[in-house]
């Protein structure tokens, strides 16, 4: 039985009939789908550690989430099967799981689109620059996760367009040193936190986190947003 052939018989057809295109990268299959100014990515790795298990995982550039997440269960990551039949009924689950609940995720969780804003530039060493200036004219300190909460306060009594810029930066920071994220670029060349905890569907946009808070505060603050994603990291 070969795994990845199963996986094209069962997925393939119908995600393709959505828009995906099917890529094989050497430690996972891809199903993408090219949106306006971003991509939709379906992605089903194998465990190196555990016999016969596969994940799914769902990505935009911006956003990502498990299968699991996705039917409310927390704290599993692989879906387990014995045989190829069993390899079958798990790949119809999550199939049906794409169609039910990702899908929709995909639709309610689109990339803004900041083609052509000054976000693009906010890795350059410029505007790193003016970065720091403004953390250590702040008093904030990258080590101290309470200094978000003084982050947010001060946001909320001047939330320039430059500041919101410079509290992307700081915020990225604070996940790049607690929860091990890398900075990288979307597929749109917009700056994203990747591989936060050291996963690789783990990806999020520093920037659409604070613009979120500033526009919803009582939805939860920067801190709360930093606090789930630390126990996502301790769940996968």
């Amino acid at each position: 039985m070969k795994l990845g052939k199963v996986i094209q018989q069962v997925l393939s057809e119908p995600l393709q009939k959505r828009g995906f295109e099917y890529h094989k990268e050497p430690d996972e299959w891809l199903y993408i789908r090219k949106c306006e100014y971003y991509k939709e990515y379906i992605a089903i790795d194998k465990s190196n550690w555990n016999k016969n298990a596969i994940r799914a995982s769902y990505y935009n550039g911006s956003d990502s989430i498990s299968s699991f997440r996705l039917i409310g269960i927390r704290g599993e990551e692989w879906h387990f099967y014995e045989d190829e039949t069993s390899l079958r009924n798990t790949l119809n689950l999550i199939l049906d799981i794409t169609i039910n609940q990702a899908l929709p995720w995909f639709e309610m969780n689109r990339p803004e689109d900041r083609r052509g804003s000054k976000l693009s530039e906010l890795l350059s060493e410029e505007m790193i620059k003016q970065s720091k200036e403004f953390i250590e004219k702040n008093g904030l300190n990258v080590a101290i996760l309470e200094s978000l909460k003084d982050l947010e306060n001060i946001l909320l009594r001047d939330p320039k367009e430059e500041y919101i810029l410079y509290s992307s930066y700081y915020f990225g920071e604070i996940i790049v040193r607690h929860l091990r994220g890398e900075w990288g670029k979307d597929e749109n060349g917009l700056p994203i936190i990747k591989r936060i905890g050291g996963h690789e569907a783990f990806k999020k946009n520093p920037y659409k986190i604070v613009r979120s808070f500033l526009d919803y505060p009582n939805s939860g603050s920067i801190y709360d947003y930093f606090k789930t994603f630390e126990e996502t990291v301790e769940d996968l």
